[in-house]
């Protein structure tokens, strides 16, 4: 991937965490002109399963089938511009097998948790499916004492730990949060690994869920090293306002248009001044 050629647009990767394809499609319709890319996670692909699974009348089999419909139509609209964000953790032939099982999804990424077993890395980062193979590390939710629990680590040690394993098994990328970035740079990783980070807000809009002490704005987190920015709610329920409480003017959103234009605005401003 030409990583210095690509544009302030498209590196945003919009969340459509949804439940029913029409409420992707509707985003993504909206929003595919801009030239940003489309993470799909779990949530759609479970609700998938759900539905055909649960298929045993007519009424439920016209659900279905009108669903798979939209589905395939989402797909199409997104083309090649998918983070197909799976997470997959198990032992190895069960992750292998699952990510050979979409090999008809033409995605641009694919994610596997970098916990996952040394054999397990490397399998699938030979598989030649074309989609670049990006390693989950600490989730951006994740406070100090969840580190701890977890990786007896603090975030970015472990994220780091991490890291090398990836490159170790040859993944092109890793999935942070951006208050890894300079941890990650010190030991070098930054360029050998492609930083994707979530827990990216605008200052316009809450955290939520995620980090707060492990996030930053999309713009400080491509000018520290990450290559794409993931934003859902931001972008697909944003505010209709904002109000700095510094008496600068009321900032008007109001859109999923306007708040991308606005995420894309802050970026091009960091990369000028790269």
């Amino acid at each position: 991937m030409d990583v210095a050629n690509l544009t302030a647009a498209q590196r945003v990767i919009t969340a459509l965490d949804v439940d029913h394809p029409s409420k992707a499609i509707d985003i993504v319709k909206r929003l595919g002109h801009y030239d940003c890319g489309f993470k799909q996670g779990r949530q759609l692909i479970e609700r998938t399963f759900a539905v055909n699974a649960s298929a045993q009348d007519a009424a439920s089999r016209y659900e279905r089938d009108s669903f798979n419909d939209q589905l395939a139509e989402l797909f199409a609209l997104m083309g090649n511009q998918v983070m197909l964000d799976i997470k997959e953790h198990d032992i190895a032939n069960t992750v292998v097998e699952s990510i050979k099982s979409l090999a008809g999804i033409q995605a641009r990424m694919m994610t596997i948790h970098a916990s996952n077993s040394m054999n397990t890395l490397k399998q699938v980062a030979a598989i030649d499916n074309g989609a670049l193979k990006i390693g989950v590390t600490a989730l951006t939710d994740m406070d100090p004492a969840d580190c701890n629990r977890v990786f007896g680590a603090t975030a970015e040690e472990a994220v780091v730990e991490l890291a090398g394993g990836l490159i170790q098994a040859r993944f092109d990328g890793l999935v942070c949060a951006p208050g890894e970035l300079e941890a990650l740079k010190e030991h070098g990783i930054i360029p050998r690994l492609m930083p994707v980070c979530p827990n990216s807000y605008p200052v316009w809009f809450p955290r939520g869920d995620q980090n707060a002490d492990r996030g930053d704005t999309p713009g400080i987190a491509i000018s520290n090293g990450a290559v794409f920015v993931v934003i859902g709610r931001a972008i697909t329920r944003p505010p209709e306002e904002y109000d700095a409480k510094d008496g600068s003017p009321i900032l008007r959103i109001g859109s999923s248009e306007r708040a991308l234009e606005l995420i894309i605005e802050d970026i091009e401003q960091s990369l000028k001044a790269a």
